[in-house]
């Protein structure tokens, strides 16, 4: 489980909270459970996830990186593209290819095929940006 040391190191007991109740829905399973049995019983978990740390799905935004910026920094801005047009100020989260958070952006604009962000924090200050990396957010719940 990627990032299980940090949520640790932050909140130990919710940390070891969910993980129990993950193993105690595996549990739930008999052992002679199929493997469709057990990929629903990780779909499920998955969606659950999801929507306690994201929201609403349907409010789920997320994309790529676009166009890079010519260095990191705070401040910088660059392009992405978005499954949906956020409002100037939606706060997302750069990930990088371990799907850990590498900086936290903020919305300047939005025109038809791209969205302009700025980097408003660096958790990973030397991280390479470029198109391979997913933006993730969404559209009300602000952190």
């Amino acid at each position: 489980w990627p990032g299980l040391e940090q949520a640790e190191q932050d909140d130990f007991n919710a940390t070891r909270t969910l993980a129990e109740l993950v193993q105690w829905w595996f549990g739930c399973l008999r052992d002679e459970a199929d493997g469709p049995s057990r990929n629903a019983m990780r779909n499920m978990i998955r969606a659950a996830l999801i929507f306690a740390s994201l929201g609403d799905p349907q409010e789920i935004v997320r994309g790529k990186v676009l166009l890079p910026p010519g260095r990191v920094g705070l401040g910088e801005r660059f392009r992405v593209k978005l499954n949906r047009a956020p409002q100037p100020g939606v706060k997302l989260q750069l990930l990088d290819l371990n799907q850990q958070v590498a900086a936290e952006l903020t919305v300047e604009d939005h025109s038809p095929d791209s969205t302009q962000v700025s980097i408003v924090n660096l958790v990973q200050p030397a991280i390479k940006i470029n198109t391979q990396l997913a933006v993730v957010g969404n559209l009300r719940k602000q952190r």
